[in-house]
């Protein structure tokens, strides 16, 4: 996996087949109406229902003014998932692109640029907003994406870049949230790529922050609820610049979790945070992970299951006696030091190199691999990035019914349905004791063999893909033999089986002369007159 593949599995995943956008639109409880480059695009919206779609033609759309969605309405294009998008454009002039003022609104698959604040804002309470598969870059002044007072909304699958301010934003008093799957490049906040504040129970995880020159990569600051979740996000190659929070060496960490309001516990768990570095003084000196109790209210942060290396400063510092345990982490060439302020040693932690690949998969050999508290690898976990594949198996037998010493062949089918990559695919066949194999080949992939057992290690499917395996064998003993492939993938839901019977019967005898029709077994033509 390259660099450039792992961008394109955060922001632009690849893309469910159009049928089920289609069959989206076509189940939703209200009218699609559709809008080209030129069209009143406010107005449609204000003549639409609420449940209804809007749904926008390729190409560049010029605003007038911020789209206003003071309705439940899903914005949307034909194919959300294609990287080419419909442009909303606010021209330099808008502040807002989209301006989110009712329950259920779903943004899907637009690009969205060019304004002076927040490019996509809710800032009433209204529950359920979904943004994803977006490309939202340049505003000149504030936020990409920022939604106050949600409560159950999700932003997921977008790219977010050359913001002025935080990526994404959740924050004033928004409630169980999730911030899922988003790219987040060239931000210049003076708080964090992605940032929430005054907010209850939110999840940040499976997010790819990377080259920005924001104040700090993940940013709880001031939050209220029970539990918050940062887990399997990679942050890495930044240069913080800080300045707002210059005191309490409050800037220039990968991960801030900044005096919460509340008694409450933030779980930090198997992110990869690596070779950040601050950019200026007040992003000194320059921390992976880093908690602040100022506020006193004695909340708890599990460090757990991380890659936390090459950084100026220290692997994971508390800050204001924060209470703090961390356990089975990598915490190596941290330049002060693996950690600060006496938080709990659980056990487990280790401080070796972890063995990157360009990608930060890890190598073979890594001290990482299976040193996680769940004894998986320490670090993200790169097969729950991305939306699930949809995989498929079918087998085929030709032909179904052979004499004993005949051939036959299996064919295995393996397919993604989509929308996301299937990793770490794995083809199994286990052929009867009776069927002698004679060639096995997979069009993807390496093909094993083990005795009777054949095994095909595919590797990736794309969606839309497929892979399919041929067995030849030859029959050698009477009887009806059931022949079951199986396949799996990194996603353990992921697991199919098919099973076709092969018939193996005798082989016909010659007939006897005698069986023949007499004018044939004489010689004579029977058409002949007699």
């Amino acid at each position: 996996m390259t660099r450039s593949r792992l961008t394109i599995i955060v922001a632009m995943l690849p893309a469910v087949l159009l049928a089920l956008s289609t069959l989206s639109a076509l189940s939703a409880s209200g009218t699609t109406h559709y809008v080209s480059p030129g069209d009143d695009v406010q107005a449609t919206i204000d003549a639409a229902a609420p449940g209804d779609t809007i749904q926008f033609a390729p190409g560049d759309y010029s605003l007038p003014s911020t789209i206003n969605v003071n309705k439940s309405l899903t914005l949307n294009s034909a194919d959300p998932y294609s990287e080419t998008k419909p442009l909303l454009d606010g021209g330099g002039t808008l502040a807002s692109i989209i301006f989110i003022d009712a329950d259920a609104v779903v943004v899907d698959g637009l690009e969205i640029a060019n304004g002076t604040g927040d490019l996509i804002l809710q800032s009433g309470a209204h529950a359920g907003t979904i943004v994803k598969n977006c490309v939202v870059h340049n505003s000149s002044g504030d936020e990409g994406i920022q939604l106050k007072q949600c409560t159950d909304c999700t932003v997921e699958f977008n790219k977010v870049y050359n913001v002025a301010q935080d990526g994404i934003s959740i924050a004033d008093g928004s409630h169980s949230s999730l911030v899922s799957n988003n790219e987040i490049y060239s931000s210049f906040s003076e708080n964090a790529a992605i940032y929430v504040y005054d907010s209850h129970d939110i999840t940040v995880e499976s997010n790819y922050v990377h080259d920005t020159q924001a104040a700090n990569g993940i940013m709880f600051y001031k939050n209220y609820g029970t539990t918050h979740i940062i887990a399997n996000n990679l942050i890495v190659q930044n240069s913080w610049r800080g300045g707002k929070h210059c005191y309490d060496e409050a800037d220039g960490n990968a991960v801030n979790v900044y005096k919460p309001r509340v008694l409450s516990t933030y779980v930090v768990s198997h992110n990869t945070i690596d070779d950040n570095k601050p950019a200026n003084a007040c992003a000194q000196p320059g921390n992976a992970v880093y908690a602040n109790d100022g506020s006193g209210v004695g909340f708890g942060t599990s460090i757990e299951s991380n890659i936390l290396t090459n950084h100026g400063g220290y692997g994971f510092r508390t800050y204001y006696g924060a209470q703090a345990s961390y356990s089975c982490n990598d915490l190596w060439q941290n330049a002060l030091g693996a950690t600060d302020g006496n938080p709990t040693d659980g056990g487990g932690n280790l401080s070796a190199d972890p063995l990157f690949n360009v990608d930060y998969s890890l190598q073979a050999g890594s001290p990482a691999i299976g040193a996680a508290c769940d004894s998986r690898d320490m670090g993200v976990d790169f097969s729950k990035w991305g939306y699930s594949p949809s995989l498929q198996l079918n087998k085929e037998v030709g032909p179904p019914v052979v004499e004993m010493g005949a051939q036959a062949v299996f064919t295995i089918t393996a397919t993604n349905n989509g929308p996301g990559i299937a990793h770490g695919v794995v083809i199994t066949d286990e052929v009867d004791s009776v069927l002698e194999i004679s060639h096995v080949v997979a069009t993807e992939g390496t093909v094993g063999r083990d005795g009777q057992t054949i095994a095909v290690c595919v590797g990736s499917i794309d969606r839309g893909e497929t892979v399919t395996v041929t067995i030849e064998v030859t029959a050698t003993a009477l009887g009806t033999k059931a022949n079951t492939a199986h396949l799996t993938s990194l996603k353990a839901e992921q697991v199919d089986s098919n099973t076709v019977p092969l018939e193996v019967g005798r082989p016909a005898l010659p007939r006897p002369a005698y069986y023949l029709p007499l004018a044939l077994s004489s010689g004579v033509d029977s058409t002949s007159a007699h």
